[in-house]
């Protein structure tokens, strides 16, 4: 597993920490060494003490769990159509046909992002280029496939659209617009057992490990349902460093 590997080559690059100390010029310098590990009482983990030295070379970074309004999104293939029903021929209606699962995860009453397939520039149908298209309530189900098709009207005259014509639609899902707690993907690091972590900093130069719990991925954001608080200081580069160092040196 590519998560497994890294961190068998954290824990062996992470001598790096140690090496300085092993290498140390006899005399004064000898006794300061790069990193310190102690035992918390009472629990499994450890609290990772570095110099400046160490935190300049690794060009150890931070930055705060925040708590922030996300957007679940999901690009979708649909088509643009003519729905029987419809009374109204002038205005542009797209399908997007999902299965029952998947339709359960759809913000139903919000807008999509509609955007023709030939358009590189607006992959994601987020761009420019996208259109706003409206929620309608009418759907309808195909029991042979068993999907249901889902109806959203175009809002602008301004378009290119054809019936017939297939376009990436950009859906959102369930829960966007609230407030969660994030991180930034770079934070966490995973053990050997798949148990997923952060660094906290509780004081400068000073790391420990803190167990999360993550909902979803998007982008280079992770979203948490459970971790440390709002405004915690966490590592979110030479995480792997501070992971390596934490064992190599501490067990």
């Amino acid at each position: 597993m590519r998560r497994s590997n890294g961190l068998m080559v954290a824990v062996l690059v992470i001598g790096g920490l140690q090496l300085s100390a092993c290498q140390q010029r006899p005399g004064k310098d000898q006794a300061e060494h790069p990193a310190q590990v102690e035992r918390i009482e009472g629990t499994e983990l450890s609290r990772v003490s570095l110099t400046e030295k160490a935190i300049q070379r690794l060009d150890l970074k931070t930055d705060q769990v925040r708590e922030e309004k996300v957007t679940r999104k999901r690009v979708v293939g649909g088509d643009v159509v003519l729905p029987a029903f419809v009374a109204d021929r002038s205005r542009v209606w797209v399908r997007v046909r999902l299965s029952e699962g998947d339709v359960k995860r759809v913000a139903r009453g919000q807008p999509a992002r509609v955007v023709s397939r030939d358009r590189d520039d607006d992959d994601d149908g987020d761009g420019p280029a996208g259109l706003t298209a409206l929620p309608v309530e009418d759907d309808d189900d195909d029991t042979k496939t068993m999907t249901k098709a889902l109806y959203y009207v175009v809002d602008s005259a301004e378009h290119d659209l054809v019936p017939g014509q297939r376009v990436r639609v950009r859906l959102a899902l369930s829960g966007s617009g609230t407030k969660r707690r994030t991180v930034p993907n770079s934070a966490l690091i995973y053990d050997r057992h798949g148990q997923t972590w952060v660094y906290t900093s509780p004081n400068p130069r000073t790391f420990v490990r803190h167990k999360v719990e993550v909902d979803y991925i998007q982008g280079d954001v992770a979203v948490l349902k459970d971790g440390p608080p709002t405004g915690t200081v966490v590592a979110t580069v030479g995480v792997a460093e501070l992971y390596g160092t934490e064992f190599k040196m501490g067990h």
